[in-house]
């Protein structure tokens, strides 16, 4: 079937090279014709020959320039009205188009790619060699801008990318063809879907610490972490000058805890051992979602958190704050639906990297031999590593006593 595809392909391929070859030696033989007509009156002192090859020359020069001279004054753009969305949010995709010329455009057609998951509502989309393509027609006038605005839902988490974008241009009263292609440009991140933990069939945070991001006792002098308003009992000495000056009341400093959690989340994207083997998108992609709900719910805490997968890809340092949040949700965002490294290899490489004070949350859809024996050298080295399994069937190798088990909803 996919040899029979290619050359399927190929054979379109060589079709449009052999038109346009038609297409040019066609034009060549007119443009011969046509002068040779214009010198035949010239000789014979025939003005109405002169006038008849004269025009038809301009007749095949003229919408050749016009649809050449397209290219270089035609602006296109593709915008999204967000950088980022949730799974499921309906946003706007933004069509403009320039004619920068004294040259009207009768008709304009464009062919904007679309990636997998992207849906256009209320448009049908054309299928192009197994392409999905948004076709726009457009009529310009001279330097006149065209906006259009299409409805678009992103039901999943991913990078999606509008382009690349292919224009034809035809010349006046059918004659003179151009076309060329845009790089692309909108570009959207969706994030993965976040979770409320009191809807999760466990209460994760417990494991993880959640007593000690309640409340605390001392503050940390040298970490800063905002201004709230004076209070009466407040020492002046933790009065902010500065924004009490701004505000024209009184603000003092806010410190953050001596003490709070550090969590690195270890994301395993691999099914087995063999990461070519037992690919399941949807147990990666639940794996992916509970790291991001445990993450979220960490920093609203004023924890810090990092996360590192086996793909390569995903790594992102510890960190703190709101700005880290979006960081973080990002790096979720692009990360891949497979893994690229054995997941008893990333473990142990990832206690290797081990900073003092850390704790390491594996986040898993599946649990091997090879996982626990790597576990166990852990426990050998007195480095705290919790367990989250994700999977949707039981486990044998699950231990109910040192592991926490998130199981998918639905």
């Amino acid at each position: 079937m996919t040899s029979r595809t290619n050359t399927g392909g190929r054979d379109d391929q060589k079709r449009e090279i052999t038109r346009a070859e038609h297409v040019s030696a066609r034009h060549t033989a007119l443009v011969f014709l046509y002068w040779l007509m214009v010198m035949l009156g010239l000789a014979l002192r025939s003005p109405a020959l002169v006038i008849f090859g004269a025009g038809c020359l301009l007749l095949v020069y003229l919408p050749r320039y016009y649809a050449r001279s397209g290219q270089l004054t035609l602006t296109y753009k593709t915008t999204f009205s967000e950088r980022f969305a949730w799974p499921g949010d309906t946003l706007r995709l933004t069509v403009e188009i320039e004619n920068r010329s004294f040259f009207p455009i009768s008709l304009l057609q464009v062919w904007d790619e679309l990636p997998l998951g992207l849906e256009v509502e209320g448009n049908t989309l054309a299928a192009d060699r197994r392409r999905r393509v948004l076709q726009h027609a457009f009529s310009l006038g001279m330097w006149q801008r065209v906006r259009r605005h299409y409805a678009v839902s992103c039901p999943s988490r991913g990078v999606y990318i509008v382009g690349p974008t292919r224009v034809d241009l035809a010349g006046p009263f059918g004659y003179g063809r151009e076309q060329w292609q845009f790089g692309p440009q909108a570009q959207i991140l969706v994030y993965p879907k976040i979770h409320a933990l009191s809807e999760l069939s466990c209460h994760p945070l417990a494991m993880l610490g959640e007593s000690s991001l309640r409340s605390f006792l001392h503050e940390d002098p040298l970490r800063l972490r905002g201004v709230r308003e004076y209070t009466p009992g407040d020492p002046l000495s933790r009065i902010n000058w500065k924004a009490t000056a701004k505000a024209a009341r009184l603000l003092v400093h806010v410190h953050e805890p001596s003490t709070h959690i550090s969590v690195q989340f270890l994301l395993n994207l691999a099914n087995n051992d063999q990461v070519w083997q037992g690919l399941d998108s949807a147990e990666t992609e639940w794996a992916i979602e509970v790291t991001a709900s445990l993450g979220v719910a960490l920093l609203e805490n004023h924890g810090s958190v990092g996360v590192s997968a086996n793909d390569y890809i995903t790594d992102l340092s510890l960190g703190a704050g709101e700005e880290h949040m979006q960081s973080f949700l990002a790096t979720l965002g692009l990360a891949n639906r497979y893994a690229l490294w054995k997941p008893s290899t990333f473990i142990a490489s990832a206690l290797e990297q081990r900073h003092f004070g850390t704790t390491l949350v594996l986040v898993t859809p599946s649990l091997t031999e090879e996982i626990i024996a790597t576990l166990e050298q852990a426990e050998i080295r007195r480095s705290p590593l919790r367990v989250v399994y994700t999977g949707s069937v039981a486990n044998p190798l699950f231990d109910d006593a040192s592991m926490l088990w998130i199981q998918r909803q639905g």
